[in-house]
């Protein structure tokens, strides 16, 4: 079995009665999920990095599994603390209130805009062309919900707090600026049972959005990604389509 690819949710929060002057339309690509067997996979996600640039997209968003597949805890993994992790990723990825890459964009972190979550720097915010983007630290595969070890569930309790506090901010500050549309970036699927629960950010079963979208980005063995156009002109805001290079699927063994 495949293991679960990555997800990234789109929201469009504009009532239907006005669609506002359009502002240039752009396109972004969403990639994650995919060297699970390196470095044999190498070769493979450098072409796939060739048919991004390819699209000349504004932005690339990451979604999540840069190290590998599986969970940090896990002993084929090599047995590590997940929040200790966490702790490094921030020093190596998220120092600095901008985007990684060699056009560098400059970014609202939580850490920086609400004093409660001093921690956060993950939790991020940018604008384009009529569109708020933010990502949330929302973890697959099963969001560090584990129960027996309570540096664990301390941390869940403590990050979906400020997860639910950064989706606020967003919508409060899209708004504010008279952006047509959301894209909230994240890793696993919130709409799982094992991955929700009371007074999470997706905590409401049955609830339907339906000015919501939820893009699923593929995964390994797949080596591809998701080229996302925004149109905040058009009613429905958001096209997408797939970005490979001629040799697109890993026939690599899974590490």
């Amino acid at each position: 079995m495949s293991p679960k690819p990555v997800l990234a949710m789109l929201l469009g929060f504009l009532a239907a009665a006005a669609v506002p002057l359009a502002a240039e339309p752009f396109s972004f690509v969403v990639v994650g999920d995919t060297t699970y067997s390196p470095p044999a996979d190498y070769p493979l996600y450098e072409k796939l990095i060739a048919a991004i640039n390819g699209v000349s997209p504004v932005f690339t968003i990451h979604v999540g599994d840069t190290k590998g597949r599986g969970d940090c805890w896990k002993a084929n993994r090599g047995s590590a603390d997940p929040v200790k992790i966490l702790a490094v990723m921030r020093e190596v990825f998220w120092a600095k209130p901008e985007s990684m890459g060699k056009a560098r964009m400059p970014l609202v972190r939580q850490a920086d805009a609400d004093p409660a979550f001093p921690e956060f720097v993950e939790n991020a915010r940018w604008r384009h062309g009529g569109a708020t983007f933010a990502t949330l630290n929302l973890a697959g595969s099963h969001n560090n919900q584990e129960l027996r070890v309570e540096s664990s569930w301390q941390e869940l309790i403590r990050r979906e707090e400020a997860n639910v506090a950064w989706v606020k901010a967003t919508f409060a500050a899209a708004k504010a600026a008279g952006d047509r549309a959301i894209v909230l970036a994240f890793h696993p699927n919130p709409f799982k049972e094992e991955v929700r629960y009371e007074n999470g950010p997706f905590d409401k079963p049955g609830v339907k959005h339906p000015n919501v979208t939820r893009l699923q980005t593929y995964g390994w063995p797949d080596m591809k990604a998701v080229r996302v156009s925004v149109d905040i002109g058009k009613r429905w805001v958001f096209g997408f389509e797939p970005v490979y290079a001629d040799e697109s699927v890993s026939t690599n063994p899974l590490k």
